[in-house]
């Protein structure tokens, strides 16, 4: 196995840490806050889409459903119930705008505008990790997507290691929240 395959699988699998977290939580007796699950959601949507991709032999096609549900699930974190309607008015615009760009790197500019959004109303304790993950994320993403014809995997590792920071945040936010749980103070 090729330290590229290795670390692919690691990418991977990383998507799993924050429902591994919520888990976690739960087994302390702690019920983690809506905006956690919603967040913790959205970061672990990339190991369904993953994951989907492998079983369709490398195909596209999870990231056309897959990005715009990332995006919709962290901007309702960010949101009360009342403006939850506009993540998934922008999932549907961004599944059109999708299904309809034409070539690879079909989902860089719904990657940048929702992470515009994102970085918009993020807010508390989950900040740093969309900062993170959505953030310095998406800059190294889009270098990855302009220069992937190069054979270089420099700026799919930056991303990844931008995509793990961001995971490591929220699992941090996670634990500071659990931590200040009344039932576990004493």
């Amino acid at each position: 196995m090729t330290s590229g395959v290795v670390a692919a699988e690691f990418a991977h699998q990383m998507g799993l840490a924050p429902l591994l977290g919520l888990a976690l939580a739960a087994k302390a007796g702690v019920r983690p806050e809506r905006s956690h699950v919603l967040f913790a959601s959205a970061l672990s949507l990339s190991w369904v889409t993953d994951s989907l991709s492998q079983l369709g032999g490398g195909a596209w096609w999870p990231a056309y459903v897959g990005g715009p549900a990332q995006m919709a699930l962290a901007l309702a974190a960010f949101r009360p119930f009342a403006l939850v309607p506009a993540p998934f008015a922008f999932w549907s615009a961004s599944l059109l705008i999708a299904v309809s760009w034409p070539g690879h790197g079909h989902d860089a500019l719904l990657v940048v505008a929702g992470s515009i959004l994102i970085l918009m109303v993020a807010q508390r304790d989950l900040a740093p990790a969309a900062y993170l993950y959505f953030g310095l994320g998406t800059v190294l993403y889009l270098q990855f997507v302009m220069h992937a014809s190069s054979g270089s995997f420099f700026w799919w590792k930056a991303f990844q290691e931008a995509r793990g920071a961001g995971i490591v945040a929220f699992l941090v936010a996670l634990d500071i929240t659990v931590r200040r749980h009344p039932c576990l103070s004493s």
